[in-house]
């Protein structure tokens, strides 16, 4: 299953060797935007302060964050939960960790790769800013061609 995690949606398909499911491919707002979002919530309800957006972008990059042990841990908590809802919509829309490889491109990769549960070998982080492009390019390119057959 191929997962594009961006700002503000996630783009899911599922892959059968290697190939795009066209009617298996589907789209969600629930990007890093809203995971940020949430964040800050959790963050303002239980302390009735405000946490600042560059922690908040430093932590979903990086997995950690310069802060308070007591602040870091209602932030990871939050992501945390943010991260199991993502592996809920997956499981929606057909993902079984089981028997499918997990390849995700876009910003959410680092959501999933330092609060989800990614298994080495076997799921894959797309580290190319540009792959989620690279791949709707090739999804155009299949489309034109089968179209030019018909």
């Amino acid at each position: 299953m191929l997962v594009d995690i961006g700002n503000g949606t996630m783009n899911v398909m599922t892959l059968v060797n290697g190939k795009p499911q066209f009617n298996k491919m589907f789209t969600e707002k629930f990007g890093t935007h809203l995971c940020a979002l949430s964040i800050k919530e959790a963050f303002s309800r239980k302390t009735q302060r405000e946490l600042n957006d560059a922690f908040i972008d430093e932590m979903l990059r990086t997995g950690s964050a310069e802060l308070d042990e007591d602040d870091l841990a209602i932030v990871e908590a939050a992501v945390r939960d943010y991260v199991s809802q993502i592996y809920g919509k997956l499981h929606e829309y057909g993902y079984d960790e089981k028997s499918m490889k997990l390849q995700v491109v876009g910003g959410g990769g680092c959501l999933l790769e330092h609060f989800g549960h990614l298994r080495d070998g076997w799921d894959f982080v797309m580290k190319d800013i540009c792959a989620a492009a690279k791949g709707y390019e090739y999804l155009a390119g299949v489309q034109l061609t089968s179209r030019e057959r018909a």
